[in-house]
């Protein structure tokens, strides 16, 4: 979980993103494809990419989600180690990270949209989780399926209420 953590860290620091310094209120679309038409991803972690779009909502980049891979998914060796113990209590299963490990990630994630200059992220849905650490960081999150393109204009109708 270290290297996965040290490697979202290295790529965070070596984006593009550092040329962009000073600009803000920037909107990211977690999607499922790198152009405007491409659909929104369901969950803005595993998304595949971040469709990034100014204050107007004029497209800037198309990157890689550096986060997509940092938490496990569920394999069949790890599906297989489930079993009862002595009491039958089911155990094994799914290795979940430590809060100190998850608390790393968050604050890698953050670090990345800080130096994007991200103030609304736009996905299909959030976990409760997630909504409160991103307002936490000053960002405000967007359901909402469908394009990013029309993802788009929605979070700037969104921002105008």
């Amino acid at each position: 979980m270290k290297k996965v953590v040290l490697a979202i860290l290295a790529m965070s620091l070596l984006t593009p993103a550092l040329a962009l310094a000073g600009e803000s209120d920037r909107i990211a679309v977690a999607t499922n494809g790198k152009t405007p038409g491409d659909p929104v991803s369901d969950r803005t972690g595993r998304s595949p990419f971040y469709l990034i779009y100014d204050e107007q909502g004029k497209f800037v980049a198309a990157i890689d989600n550096p986060f997509q891979n940092s938490r496990p998914r569920p394999t069949g060796s790890m599906i297989d180690s489930l079993t009862f113990d002595d009491k039958g209590t089911l155990t094994g299963g799914i290795a979940t990270p430590t809060r100190e490990e998850r608390d790393k990630i968050w604050d890698t994630m953050f670090s990345f949209f800080d130096q994007w200059g991200i103030k609304v992220i736009v996905a299909e849905e959030f976990g409760s989780e997630v909504v409160r650490g991103f307002k936490a960081h000053g960002i405000n999150c967007v359901p909402f399926k469908g394009s990013a393109e029309e993802a788009v204009k929605k979070a700037l109708q969104s921002a105008k209420k």
